[in-house]
């Protein structure tokens, strides 16, 4: 580009060309290498802005899996709910407490699964947690079976507008305490 520049500063001084060619030459040189340059630079802008994407893309996959895992592995019952109260999805820890695979409680209304004594106070705490004002719904008894209770707190997601996505459930084996209590009631 410089050497391009030199030609015509010199083939000016020496004759070849006008004052008037030079000028021209130089303003619509300029405006090639400035559009020339401006593209360049947009397009390793693109680049690396796609990279950078890429890069966030991939840490939010690694993090969903992550989160997936610890879900799934987690000691503790948790599940996810739609607004309808149908389960999504829930871990080992449900499965084993309520006798269900994931796969047969899938889309099924959690108040359909429980003894008829939880029905009520489950679809409750979803009407609470799904009210306006999302409230949690903490401590909330659900049995799957007369042997087997689990304390649950129903936890509301939000979109960014506020409304309910979904809920949250995360609850505590309480099977063990549950037993010992009719035991102790029979005595």
């Amino acid at each position: 580009v410089f050497t391009v520049y030199a030609a015509a500063f010199w083939g000016a001084h020496l004759g070849f060309m006008g004052t008037k060619e030079e000028q021209s030459f130089y303003a619509y040189g300029d405006c090639t290498v400035k559009a020339f340059s401006g593209a360049m630079l947009a397009l390793l802008r693109h680049f690396h802005d796609n990279m950078l994407i890429d890069q966030w893309m991939n840490a939010t996959k690694a993090a969903e899996k992550d989160l997936q895992r610890v879900v799934d592995d987690a000691n503790v019952p948790m599940a996810t709910l739609d607004l309808d109260g149908s389960i999504i999805a829930w871990n080992a820890s449900f499965v084993k407490i309520s006798g269900l695979a994931q796969e047969d409680a899938s889309r099924q209304r959690l108040q359909d699964l429980v003894v008829s004594a939880s029905q009520e106070e489950v679809s409750n705490a979803i009407a609470g947690a799904m009210a306006p004002n999302h409230k949690v719904q903490q401590g909330i008894e659900v049995r799957f079976s007369p042997q087997s209770s689990v304390i649950v707190t129903f936890v509301p997601s939000l979109s960014n507008n506020g409304n309910v996505k979904y809920l949250t459930c995360v609850g505590q084996n309480v099977t063990d305490i549950s037993t010992l209590k009719v035991a102790e009631e029979k005595r």
